[in-house]
């Protein structure tokens, strides 16, 4: 096996690892098959993705949504709290479908920002089945949500996971 290959298959083994100690979306999450979680990785896609390299301000000037044609599974939801290099102490996250159904919230882990800003990334995993149909992404703190000419002013976010 060459060192790439090797590579790439640890970092797979440790997000799953990952995963799987987080019950932050469905704990029955820790539950689930070593072996399951591998194969399901190797499926992960963005639904959403709405983050650039630009400078940013707070404040969401609209909201932040993303539209599912068919059902899937959400592994991770994160966004982004620059909060003018402060970041902001880790809130929750939720999601609402259009018909109104909430999903959430959850309570977000803050992970260090570029340059070592505390708690930019907010994060929450696990499996959460979706249906078809258009979301709006839920943060707890818009005032220091980041957002720019580039997200069009919507909060910054990335929604991943798999379909089945």
């Amino acid at each position: 096996m060459s060192l790439q290959r090797y590579l790439s298959a640890a970092i797979v083994g440790l997000s799953c690892i990952a995963i799987a100690s987080s019950a932050l979306l469905h704990p029955a999450l820790a539950e689930i098959p070593t072996e399951y979680l591998v194969r399901v990785q190797a499926r992960i896609e963005k639904f959403l993705d709405n983050g650039n390299i630009y400078a940013v301000q707070n404040q969401p000037t609209r909201d932040t949504t993303f539209t599912l044609s068919r059902p899937i599974h959400v592994t991770k939801i994160m966004t982004y709290h620059w909060n003018d290099g402060r970041g902001a102490p880790a809130g929750t996250i939720g999601l609402r479908e259009s018909t109104g159904e909430t999903y959430g919230p959850w309570e977000a882990v803050g992970q260090p920002g570029q340059g070592g800003v505390p708690s930019a990334y907010w994060i929450v995993e696990g499996d959460l089945e979706l249906p078809a149909g258009t979301y709006t992404v839920l943060d707890s703190d818009p005032s220091t949500w980041a957002q720019n000419a580039g997200s069009r002013g919507a909060g910054m976010a990335i929604v991943e996971g798999y379909r089945d």
